[in-house]
């Protein structure tokens, strides 16, 4: 007789399903696809730019979020915004009957509307993975997760790959039918979070709010190490975001070869979530941070000196894309622990309305260097040389913060998991699903035995 889920699996499972569904859908309407869409209709760099960091700085809408929806269900308030992030795409299929220009600037707003929706979702998520987990297991449930979400990612991308090859059907046409199977996917995910029971509710605005939590952590030592090297690390993010431009204009590649480079970056980010799940509840975030952020700095130098090629351009970008989502993994399992007692919504909204302002600025600022190359170079070498040369700087200073977080001491474990003992009111055992205790079982062998690959793939 099979044996009835608990109250907590039955959560897991829900969320798991939840983030393979979005990864699948994301595939074919998040930053990607929409940047082909822009570069169809001939967008400016500073346009690219804007497109690359809006996905980031849509936090300023987190300050209405604890006035609009206080008091309410964090997942269901989740589900529904999810509804209407897919359903804002529809407006895309206008795109063929209007003119250029006009295009452009559709594809600029909806997709602006579509990241507004997207950020008060992300920090929503924040909140339900965190009353799925447990201290001892957050690089677990965050490695997992990211895991199916970029697993089917990769499905998507690559069956975009080749339905862009299809050389009967047109570039447009192509991208617009892969918005609407998008826009199915995310239905579908939405549809999972609200199977979820989560009783977590959004803390409506008190005087407590997001600038107080914001002066707290500015005066908390550590806790302002780990805000500037979120700002940075994002700010890295925003800049080689811009790849995707780089391989259309610089490199010329074809649409189908820029979704090959979009799947390189799925198994990419794979490779990454499993490398958190593995070695950061082990080794901490601030040693792999100096590594991750030194590696990247490495790469950035590197990509000046490309200006040709298929096959090593995008080896290269998936080790760039590895190093960039590992370092954004490892500042989110920062940030998650830290987060505040009761005041969890507040304190994500702190972090991504604050980062708003820095990727607002950074987009613009990575399309206008490109343009200022242009200026002095005359399109002679790699226009994006500037964008690199800048990313790589960033990246240094975050090896250089991460050693100093490191040297703080930063990685103690926390002694509670959760504001009602266990996992928020559940015991270990029904918060945390027989996966991730048999996943653990391998990851926390002695020492002296190596860990296979196919071993983690079988339980990921």
């Amino acid at each position: 007789m099979k044996k009835e889920l608990s109250a907590g699996e039955k959560n897991i499972r829900h969320y798991f399903n939840y983030a393979f569904y979005n990864g699948f859908g994301a595939g074919f309407i998040a930053k990607g696809p929409v940047m082909l869409l822009a570069l169809y209709f001939g967008a400016s760099n500073i346009q690219l730019g804007y497109l690359s960091s809006i996905i980031h700085s849509a936090g300023i809408s987190l300050l209405l979020l604890p006035v609009i929806f206080g008091g309410k269900n964090t997942v269901r308030v989740h589900a529904t915004i999810w509804v209407v992030r897919g359903m804002i795409c529809m407006l895309y299929f206008i795109l063929p009957f209007v003119d250029k220009s006009f295009a452009v600037y559709t594809i600029m707003i909806v997709y602006t509307v579509y990241c507004f929706a997207r950020e008060i979702g992300s920090v929503l998520n924040q909140i339900t993975r965190k009353y799925i987990s447990s201290a001892d297991n957050t690089g677990e449930i965050i490695g997992l997760s990211s895991v199916r979400f970029h697993r089917s990612s990769l499905i998507a991308r690559a069956s975009s790959f080749f339905f862009t090859s299809v050389d009967k059907i047109g570039t447009l046409t192509a991208l617009l039918v892969l918005q609407f199977v998008g826009i199915i996917a995310n239905t579908a995910a939405a549809m999972q979070l609200f199977k979820m029971r989560c009783p977590e509710k959004i803390e409506p605005y008190s005087g407590r709010n997001m600038l107080d939590i914001l002066k707290e952590s500015v005066l908390d030592r550590e806790k302002r190490l780990i805000l500037i090297l979120k700002w940075l690390i994002l700010s890295a993010d925003i800049m080689m975001g811009l790849l995707v431009a780089f391989y259309s204009r610089e490199l010329l590649f074809e649409t189908n070869l820029v979704f090959a480079f979009l799947i390189m970056q799925s198994f990419a980010a794979i490779a990454a979530a499993k490398s958190l799940a593995v070695f950061s509840d082990r080794i901490g975030s601030s040693p792999l941070i100096l590594f991750s952020s030194s590696s990247l700095a490495l790469l950035s130098i590197l990509w000046i000196f490309i200006s040709s090629g298929i096959i090593f351009p995008l080896f290269l970008g998936f080790l760039t894309c590895f190093f960039l989502h590992f370092n954004n993994y490892l500042i989110m399992r920062l940030i998650i622990n830290k987060m505040l007692p009761g005041k969890e919504v507040t304190f994500m909204s702190m972090i991504n309305f604050t980062a708003s302002f820095f990727s607002f600025f950074i987009g613009l600022y990575s399309g206008a260097l490109i343009d200022l190359y242009d200026h002095f170079y005359h399109g002679e070498g790699n226009s994006f040389s500037f964008v690199f040369i800048s990313t790589a700087v960033i990246s240094i200073v975050n090896a250089v913060l991460s050693l100093k977080l490191l040297r703080m001491k930063t990685e103690i474990r926390a002694a509670g998991t959760g504001p009602l003992g266990g996992t928020a009111g559940l015991s270990q055992n029904e918060g945390v699903s027989p996966v991730l205790n048999d996943y653990s079982s391998i990851v926390k062998k002695k020492k002296s035995r190596k860990v296979e690959w196919w071993e983690l793939i079988g339980y990921l």
